[in-house]
């Protein structure tokens, strides 16, 4: 027999697959040698990203402002070496402070490590890490730039945030005051009464909830609209209070937090 063939028979037999496995085990452990070593390469003050592997693509924390999600992703500072040269590290902060509690990088390798074990042997898994040294600050050692701020960017981007949410609150502002010319108010007897009398067959009306509304039936303090797609709804007199009735289609109103939209509420005449 062959060499080639000797191979070709041992492959199918079952008793390969503890070959395999071993095989497997000492790649993996050879694979966490390379990977510790590469955590090595850090140092006391480096900044660097940690990103988290779902099996298709990478999952990227960022930075929030006023409740919404800036395009800056959040970064991490190495602040321990220890004595075998693992570095350990902590978030920093939107304000520029440190998290008070520390990762181990070679605890997330080791991590990463079993689940890759699991993955190649069809187990479930989570996620795994990916650790780097953040494009910034790689930048600013490169150029020597002593003022380096990690979190430029995202005060660059709060600078950005603060006009599109200055625009977004005058907008707001606006689009009340012109929703509130268009409004045909139901709360009250005499505002019911006035608004069951403007309508006849045919009149339009709009609300939030249903958009366009063409009144189709009216009799015996009841009204039935036409609210399109084969919708019809009906409203007896006495319910008519709790929609919110406009003449014309209402401007929808910008989602803007509150701290902006008493910052820039137009001052009473």
């Amino acid at each position: 027999m062959t060499l080639k063939k000797a191979i070709q028979k041992l492959t199918k037999d079952k008793g390969i697959k503890g070959v395999a496995e071993d095989a497997l085990e000492w790649n993996l452990t050879l694979k966490k040698v390379k990977q510790m070593d590469k955590l090595k390469q850090f140092s006391v003050g480096d900044v660097i990203n940690v990103r988290d592997y779902d099996g298709e693509d990478y999952e990227i924390e960022y930075y929030w402002y006023e409740n919404n999600e800036t395009e800056v992703e959040i970064k991490h500072a190495v602040v321990y070496v220890d004595s075998e040269g693992f570095p350990h590290y902590v978030t920093i902060e939107a304000d520029g402070s440190l998290r008070t509690y520390a990762s181990s990088a070679l605890a997330d390798m080791e991590e990463t490590i079993d689940e890759c074990a699991a993955v190649i042997s069809g187990e479930d898994y989570d996620v795994t890490k990916s650790i780097f040294l953040d494009p910034d600050f790689i930048d600013a050692t490169i150029l020597q730039d002593d003022n380096y701020k990690p979190l430029a960017m995202y005060e660059e981007a709060k600078v950005e945030k603060d006009k599109d949410m200055k625009e977004d609150a005058i907008m707001y502002w606006n689009f009340k005051e012109h929703n509130r010319k268009l409004r045909m108010y139901t709360e009250t007897d005499r505002g019911r009464e006035r608004f069951y009398n403007t309508l006849d067959i045919g009149s339009t009306v709009f609300t939030y909830e249903h958009g366009e509304m063409v009144v189709k039936i009216k009799q015996d303090y009841m009204i039935v609209f036409d609210c399109g797609m084969s919708r019809l709804i009906t409203l007896r007199y006495s319910l008519l209070g709790d929609y919110k009735f406009y003449s014309q289609e209402p401007e929808v109103l910008p989602n803007v937090s509150v701290k902006f939209l008493l910052k820039y509420k137009p001052k009473k005449k």
